[in-house]
């Protein structure tokens, strides 16, 4: 469905996509848990100092969630977990001219807490979810560059950076459902994110066999970002389900900026029981384009397609799907020339499952 969800998210994912929408979902009680993997590659051109292609890896999860819900009159309360994007970086590379470059790190976003939807009536819902924001991520780099003339040494650069980042999350949603038609909104707005922050960085200069060290560590709160979601789906016939979601992220720093994403599925019964899915969406970075005063920055906009397929049987639905993506974008990744902006080639493959049990 390309992530276009507000609008149709009456199971249990409805926390975290829309909360407004769970009451359309069992009348008793429902339960989802899902995961998915993603395998992503960032090819940076004529980096390192030279005519060479760098190459980084990582494995990542994205919506790895778990939810319960049970229905008490008009109204359907529950607690619901989700890791929405965790990233395992790796490289480990040698180039032609005996340059190496290692980089090993995890960045992991959990979200996790309470939520409650309330039926106004038999076409409005609405709900609210408060989560929990924990941010937790470390990575290690080094670099090596071996001589380039006579009583040249060689050059170092390792870094060493870790830190956490806890806050809160609401989400409001509502959803109006007009049997043929489903209108869905919904804002999200950080609060009071705490951050923590530390850097150790050890060079070796060429002309010089000893190492200097230096390190910071900073400790503040994030600025505020909002997050706003307008959904839609067709129902145009019992067999065929059209959803498209517009979401307009709201940050501006002096390194982010507001992007716009869409995002729009198909959902079409081959059999009652067996359901295929196709999507399409974008995915645009909010950093801010390197430039000759920035360091090490990177920004890459990505946009993808979906396919999957969901089988019920009685109360619990199974489903399945791929999602693959790419973009191209500038980023800066040589530590020796810190400034210099190279282009980005970035592939994403993405695999997840899920189920689904409702008691009605």
């Amino acid at each position: 469905m390309g992530g276009a969800f507000s609008a149709v998210s009456d199971d249990a994912t409805g926390a975290y996509y829309n909360p407004g929408a769970l009451v359309f979902g069992a009348d008793d009680s429902m339960i989802s848990i899902s995961n998915s993997t993603n395998f992503q590659r960032s090819n940076y051109q004529n980096d390192l100092s030279g005519d060479l292609e760098n190459d980084i890896y990582g494995w990542g999860y994205l919506v790895s969630y778990a939810g319960y819900f049970k229905r008490n009159g008009d109204f359907i309360f529950g607690f619901s977990y989700a890791i929405d994007n965790a990233v395992d970086e790796r490289q480990t590379q040698t180039f032609a001219t005996d340059y190496t470059a290692s980089v090993i790190g995890q960045d992991v976003y959990y979200k996790y807490g309470p939520s409650l939807s309330y039926q106004a009536n038999k076409h409005l819902g609405l709900g609210a979810t408060l989560y929990l924001d924990q941010r937790e991520y470390s990575k290690k780099s080094t670099y090596y560059r071996p001589y380039q003339s006579s009583g040249d040494r060689g050059e170092s650069y390792d870094t060493d950076v870790w830190g956490s980042e806890l806050g809160a999350i609401v989400k409001l949603g509502a959803l109006v459902d007009l049997e043929k038609v489903a209108i869905a909104l919904v804002v999200s707005k950080s609060i009071g994110t705490h951050r923590e922050y530390h850097q150790v960085i050890t060079t070796k200069d060429a002309s010089l066999n000893r190492l200097v060290r230096s390190s910071s560590s900073s400790n503040d709160v994030a600025d505020a970002a909002s997050q706003l979601t307008l959904g839609f789906a067709w129902f145009a016939s019992p067999y065929l389900l059209f959803s498209m979601d517009i979401d307009q992220f709201q940050l501006e720093t002096t390194t982010k900026e507001s992007v716009t994403n869409l995002s729009a599925g198909v959902e079409y019964y081959l059999t009652p029981a067996y359901v295929l899915r196709l999507g399409t969406f974008t995915n645009k970075d909010n950093n801010i384009a390197p430039d000759s005063d920035s360091s090490l920055v990177s920004k890459v906009d990505m946009a993808g397609a979906t396919l999957g397929l969901a089988i019920s049987s009685g109360d619990s639905i199974i489903s399945a799907g791929v999602a693959v993506s790419s973009g191209t974008g500038t980023g800066q990744t040589d530590p020796f020339s810190s400034s210099e902006i190279q282009d980005i080639n970035k592939s994403a493959y993405q695999f997840f499952l899920g189920v689904t049990l409702a008691k009605d």
